[in-house]
């Protein structure tokens, strides 16, 4: 009996190291199922991390792109204001300058006119006192 109960004993164990066996084998399947998703979930993560990180990279060298445009084209801008300003500023200046000329010539013929009204004055009352003294 005491043979027998070795037996019962041994074949006990075996059963349960065999069943243990089959469970942790169970568990270490599941394991390495869940570190093959896992790391495929983390391959597709990446993946969207490394689709979104360029898309953004896209971006902002695009707007890099406009902003230099847009600091070209006011620059441009500025420079074509600056001419334009210098340009109406000799106009003004010119008119400025021909009005005072013009001023001055209307003020010399005036004065030219004035005396030629004075002297044709004294012309006609000349003419007037010989008229009288002739009649």
């Amino acid at each position: 009996t005491g043979k027998r109960e070795a037996e019962d004993t041994l074949t006990a164990l075996q059963e349960s190291s065999e069943t243990s066996l089959s469970a942790l084998q169970r568990e270490l399947d599941a394991v390495e199922k869940s570190k093959r998703e896992d790391g495929d979930a983390l391959k597709t993560l990446r993946a969207d991390l490394d689709t979104k990180l360029s898309e953004l990279q896209r971006e902002l060298d695009a707007a890099e792109t406009g902003k230099r445009e847009a600091e070209d084209t006011l620059t441009a801008l500025q420079e074509s204001s600056e001419t334009s300003l210098s340009a109406l500023q000799r106009e003004l200046d010119a008119v400025e300058k021909s009005k005072r000329e013009d001023g001055d010539a209307l003020k010399t013929l005036r004065a030219d006119l004035d005396t030629k009204l004075s002297e044709l004055q004294r012309e006609l009352d000349a003419a007037e006192t010989g008229k009288r003294e002739a009649e």
